[in-house]
């Protein structure tokens, strides 16, 4: 799960996939900003078919937390 996210959010912001860890803070190391999330969310959403309680997109962080949700919604599903 965690190559995919990565994958996702290293095409997204155009940048090297090695840069992007399971520890990567999504704004302080990522430089993502608040829309950039929403439009990240998005695409996880319909690449893994699910939908995330928008209650849950401000306790994102860090990468780490991407993964953790998603494996929770598709457990889930």
């Amino acid at each position: 799960m965690f190559e995919q996210v990565r994958d996702i959010i290293a095409t997204y912001k155009r940048i090297d996939p090695k840069s992007v860890t399971m520890d990567s803070a999504l704004v302080k190391d990522l430089g993502l900003s608040s829309l950039d999330l929403v439009s990240l969310v998005s695409i996880f959403e319909d690449t893994f078919d699910f939908e995330l309680d928008e209650e849950a997109i401000p306790k994102i962080s860090k990468v780490a937390d991407i993964v953790q949700l998603l494996e929770e919604a598709l457990e889930n599903n």
